[in-house]
C-alpha cells in the first residue's frame, strides 16, 4: 500500500484473540501503526494513521520523516559481493550483509 508517498510492509501479523490485522509504515524513524479486521479497514487506518502522522509532525514545526522503500538500485564493489555472498552461506539475507558493510563504511572510527 502506498499513500502520500508513505510506503507500507503488511506482514501477516492477526491477532488471534482481537481479530486484528496490524500493519507498520516501513522506511521512516517514527513509528506509524495501525491495524484493522478486514482489509478495507486495514487501508482505511494506514490512511488515517499517516494523515495524523503528517498533522502531529505539522502542528510541532517538525519535518515528516520521508519513506524509504529500501529497495535500491546501485553498483557494488567486489567488497559488498563478498559481503553478501558470506551472509548468504551462513543462512541470513543478502540484505544483511551488504547492510553490514554499508554500516561499517559509515561508521566513524572510534
Amino acid at each position: 500500500m502506498e499513500h502520500n508517498g508513505y510506503g507500507v510492509s503488511v506482514e501477516v501479523n492477526f491477532d488471534d484473540e482481537a481479530g486484528l490485522f496490524h500493519g507498520d509504515v516501513t522506511g521512516i524513524r517514527d513509528g506509524i501503526t495501525f491495524q484493522g479486521d478486514t482489509v478495507a479497514d486495514l487501508q482505511a487506518a494506514f490512511q488515517d494513521s499517516v494523515a495524523e502522522y503528517l498533522q502531529f509532525c505539522a502542528e510541532r514545526g517538525r519535518e515528516p520523516d520521508q519513506s524509504f522503500t529500501g529497495d535500491a538500485w546501485h553498483i557494488v564493489t567486489a567488497d559488498v559481493q563478498r559481503a553478501v555472498a558470506a551472509a548468504e552461506l551462513e543462512g541470513r539475507t543478502r540484505n544483511d550483509g551488504s547492510t553490514e558493510t554499508a554500516e561499517r563504511a559509515t561508521t566513524p572510527a572510534a
